[in-house]
């Protein structure tokens, strides 16, 4: 149970580097105009560019936490105290960190690349960036904070919901019923 109504935390897990939107991350947040509603900003992860971000950090008004690498207990105390998830990456292979953090009760925003749109429906159970820069983000953001805290909580509960849809349990369930039980025949049976 998360309270939407204060100061929100954002967290971001992954690679610090500029394909993972890192660098997007910081410069979206100096272009909201209305900071009252921001808490801390979280990264978690490691890089090769994680001092340039921090010192772009630093410049900026708002709360920027770095960890570097944490253990699994660790990400999941930072997620259990966060409220949205950022992924605005230009690329992904399986966004794993989304349905940890829906999990939790963190609302997703992220690009629109991979499968994140298959589990990402606008406004629905997060926020898909029409564009992958930083304006893409700052209006996903600004659509997020002019939400009540209860329209909050139900797109936070939507996307709980969809996070089963990450587990390997629903992905062997798929293949068995999709395709292992779908009548086909092998050629040679």
């Amino acid at each position: 149970i998360k309270n939407y109504g204060g100061k929100l935390e954002f967290v971001f897990v992954g690679q610090l580097t500029d394909s993972k939107g890192v660098g997007r991350i910081i410069e979206a947040f100096k272009q909201i105009k209305d900071e009252s509603r921001i808490g801390f900003i979280h990264f978690i992860g490691d890089g090769p560019e994680r001092k340039k971000y921090e010192k772009l950090a630093q410049e900026a008004k708002l709360n920027y936490l770095f960890y570097g690498f944490l253990s699994k207990e660790e990400i999941n105390r930072v997620l259990a105290t966060s409220h949205v998830i950022l992924l605005p990456s230009e690329s992904e292979g399986f966004p794993k960190a989304v349905a940890e953090g829906a999990n939790f009760g963190c609302i997703p925003i992220v690009s629109s690349v991979s499968s994140l749109p298959q589990y990402i429906t606008d406004s629905h159970n997060g926020f898909v960036m029409p564009s992958i820069d930083s304006r893409g983000l700052v209006e996903c953001i600004g659509a997020l904070l002019s939400l009540t805290e209860d329209d909050m909580f139900k797109i936070a509960h939507k996307a709980h919901t969809m996070g089963g849809k990450f587990t390997y349990n629903y992905y062997i369930n798929r293949i068995t019923g999709e395709i292992l039980n779908s009548g086909n025949k092998p050629m040679n049976a």
